[in-house]
This record gives structure tokens, C-alpha cells and sequence, in this order.
């Protein structure tokens, strides 16, 4: 009988411990819980207390950029202001080009530089620029410094005007008008010297 009390209080005893050993482990695994619940709230806030900081720096940001913007735009809209009368009122070349037929004269071109293929480059130029080119040729002397343009009285002053305009670009044309006889069977002649601009 005694040996049955002992079986039985050490029975007793196994059970009280595992029954200790029970309590402990919930409580170790509350503080496993509650360690691994503060680092989880950690990982959650951390990211959210950036993005806030980058959202505010974002609105700063934007904020003063408009500002920059607003004060940009007043500053070109009190200094634009006063341009458009004084442009309006001084500009005479306001008026619209009258719009002309480049193709209703027939133009000879003469090389007096004596650069080789002189007239072909006129030619070409006069082309572009939509003229009608009817033939090219040297003349007698190769002294022409200006370029000259020669035309008979019945040809446009608007016609004669754009066709100085695109010559100006290239050479250097002589201002002095000068006229061909009424008898001429050519309407415009243009003979090509050696000065560019």
C-alpha cells in the first residue's frame, strides 16, 4: 500500500509539474506574441510615417512651385503689357506683301564674274524661289562686281521687288534701276557679279 501511495503522489506530482509546465508556455508564447506584434506595428508604421513625409514634402513642393509660376506670370504680364501699342503703332512693315505671279516674266541670266557656272547657281536660286528662268549665258567683259538687274518698263515694281529680294540673299544687287528698250525681246535680264554680302 505504500508502494501505491507513492506510485500515487508521484502520479500527483508528474501532473501538478506538467500542469506548471502548461501555465508557463502560454505565458512564454504571450511574450513571443507580444515581441512579435510590436515588431510587425514597427513594419507597418515605419513605412506609413515616410509616405506621409514624402506626401507633405510633395505638397511643399507643389505649393511654391505655383507660387513661383503666379508671380512669373504677373511679372510677364505687367512688363508684356505695355508692348503690344508701341509694337502695333511702329511697325510699319505691317502691311501684307502684295502676292505676285513669279512665274508670269521670263528671266536670262548672264555670268559677268567670271566664277565658272555663275549663272547656273542664279538659275537655280531664281528656281527655288519659283521664278522663271529662261536661259543663262556669259557676257562680253567678267568686271561686274554687283549683280544688275535690267528690265523693261512694262514688268511689275512688286514682280521686281521680290526678285531683288531673293537675289539679295546671295549677292550683293545694284540699287540704280535700269531699263531695257520696249523693243527688247527679253523682259528681264539679270547679269551676275562678284560681290556677296
Amino acid at each position: 500500500m505504500e508502494k501505491d501511495k507513492k506510485s500515487e503522489s508521484r502520479i500527483v506530482v508528474e501532473e501538478i509539474v506538467d500542469e506548471i509546465k502548461e501555465e508557463a508556455k502560454p505565458a512564454e508564447e504571450k511574450a513571443d506574441n507580444k515581441s512579435s506584434a510590436n515588431f510587425n506595428i514597427f513594419w507597418i508604421i515605419l513605412p506609413g510615417v515616410m509616405l506621409l513625409g514624402l506626401l507633405m514634402g510633395g505638397i511643399i513642393a507643389y505649393s511654391s512651385g505655383i507660387n513661383k509660376l503666379k508671380s512669373n506670370e504677373e511679372n510677364t504680364i505687367t512688363k508684356a503689357s505695355p508692348q503690344p501699342t508701341i509694337i502695333a503703332a511702329a511697325s510699319p512693315s505691317a502691311s501684307p506683301v502684295p502676292k505676285v505671279d513669279l512665274t508670269k516674266y521670263k528671266i536670262k541670266v548672264l555670268n559677268g564674274s567670271g566664277i565658272k557656272g555663275e549663272a547656273g547657281k542664279v538659275k537655280d536660286l531664281l528656281e527655288k524661289a519659283g521664278f522663271t528662268v529662261e536661259s543663262t549665258g556669259n557676257t562680253k567683259t567678267y568686271d561686274y562686281t554687283k549683280t544688275i538687274i535690267q528690265a523693261r518698263d512694262d514688268v511689275s515694281k512688286d514682280f521686281l521687288t521680290q526678285l531683288k529680294g531673293a537675289l539679295g540673299k546671295s549677292y550683293v544687287v545694284d540699287e540704280k534701276a535700269q531699263t531695257l528698250s520696249a523693243s527688247s525681246k527679253d523682259e528681264i535680264i539679270i547679269t551676275v557679279g562678284t560681290s556677296t554680302p
